[in-house]
């Protein structure tokens, strides 16, 4: 009798670790499910073209922005293979490389030409990894649009050059100052004319090189504020590099160059006003 008791006991407890197993396995069911929800939502909602694809180079997945700008709906594509949509490459070399995309886990830089609904070749440039399913290898692909990117430097170049116009043909002194150290980063020739320094010379020095006992903390704290307050105006005291002193009024605005926050000064020479 008393092993039956035993008996019994093992089992009710051999009953209860199964029970809080399987309850384990529901909220880790139910968490995987959530992280994949959340997994799904990210992937439709990035900005670039993304895609996921077998282990035989069939499409199981593309989010809105490769539709968007490939002109397909997502209907049209899953479960046909990539190279339908892709530029015929007659060298063969993009099979291999995808076949080395699977072996290496990664790719990063490889271009090739992808076929747009219209007929129309997009070149592009692709970054992903893949993964492990229950359905077997994936890769997960970002495409860069290598036209967009052109588009965009072309812009860029243009908005430059005519900043650099703007910036050397201004009939002011013009000086461009990085706030973080009080230094010059750029000076126009008429600025280098009315200071007396070369080109080079001005942009070797700081803005407190321009006046006299000045305390630095100070300047650069007020140059922080400026930053803040997105731009300024106050009268000034300049010295050239022959020590003449010179009455200025100076104009300041925060400005964005490339990343960079700075302020551009436009400086009005008023000796004698």
């Amino acid at each position: 009798m008393p092993k039956v008791n035993t008996t019994k006991a093992q089992l009710s407890a051999e009953v209860e670790a199964l029970r809080k197993e399987k309850e384990l396995l529901i909220q880790e069911l139910a968490s995987a499910r959530k992280n994949l929800d959340i997994f799904q939502t990210l992937y439709q909602h990035l900005p670039l073209p993304t895609q996921s694809l077998d282990g035989d180079g069939v499409i199981r997945n593309v989010n809105k922005a490769w539709q968007d700008r490939f002109g397909y709906a997502a209907s049209e594509v899953i479960g046909r293979p990539m190279a339908d949509f892709v530029v015929p490459d007659p060298s063969g070399a993009l099979h291999c490389r995808f076949k080395q995309f699977l072996k290496e886990g990664k790719v990063s830089g490889v271009t090739f030409n992808m076929r747009h609904t219209d007929g129309t070749v997009v070149p592009v440039s692709i970054e992903g990894g893949t993964s492990i399913t229950a359905e077997g290898q994936r890769t997960h692909s970002v495409l860069f649009d290598l036209d967009e990117q052109g588009r965009t430097r072309q812009k860029y170049d243009e908005l430059s050059q005519r900043y650099t116009a703007l910036f050397e043909e201004s009939p002011t002194v013009t000086l461009v100052i990085d706030p973080e150290n009080g230094s010059i980063r750029e000076a126009n020739a008429v600025a280098s004319r009315f200071y007396g320094y070369t080109p080079e010379e001005m942009t070797r020095l700081h803005v407190w090189d321009l006046k006299r006992d000045i305390n630095r903390d100070r300047l650069l704290e007020d140059m922080k504020r400026v930053v803040q307050k997105g731009k300024d105006s106050f009268s000034s005291v300049h010295y050239t590099k022959t020590g003449e002193p010179r009455n200025v009024e100076a104009h300041v605005g925060r400005v964005l160059l490339g990343d960079k926050i700075r302020l551009y000064y436009v400086i009005l020479d008023v000796t004698g006003k």
